[in-house]
């Protein structure tokens, strides 16, 4: 049933019309706070740079109400794909994902080390970008 609603996400995404975030806001608003993989895979393709304002932080908070072993690990699968389709809001994701401080070994966990993501990371690692703790973890993990 929730990848069916996911579905419907991913449709109205295109922002085009009251309608399409109309669906987007009810649809985010009934997937929050899931724990299926597939669903959140699917929230995260509904991620796109339309210019239709803030309507998309709730697809975000929607996203980061899964519990945080599919979060991370979802975010860090999809990560190549969600940064050529929605480089904008999904950067916007990742960072905050990557700053929340009770992430930290989840995202180590889930990163391998030669990984579009674990690139991202050291990208923002390198440029300061990241909280100073993580810098710390991220720097000083075991090979992978």
């Amino acid at each position: 049933m929730n990848i069916a609603i996911a579905e419907r996400l991913v449709r109205a995404s295109r922002l085009d019309s009251d309608l399409d975030f109309e669906i987007y806001q009810d649809c985010c608003r009934q997937l929050k706070g899931g724990d299926d993989e597939a669903v959140l895979r699917e929230m995260i393709n509904a991620l796109n740079d339309a210019n239709a304002g803030e309507v998309q932080y709730e697809l975000i908070e929607a996203c980061e109400s899964f519990p945080d072993d599919v979060f991370c690990q979802v975010m860090i699968e999809s990560c190549e794909d969600g940064f050529k389709r929605s480089p904008l809001w999904f950067d916007l994701m990742f960072c905050s994902m990557i700053n929340t401080e009770r992430l930290f070994d989840q995202i180590l966990l889930h990163c391998k080390r030669d990984s579009f993501a674990a690139k991202k990371i050291d990208a923002l690692v390198s440029g300061g970008d990241v909280d100073e703790a993580f810098c710390v973890k991220w720097t000083h993990r075991g090979a992978r």
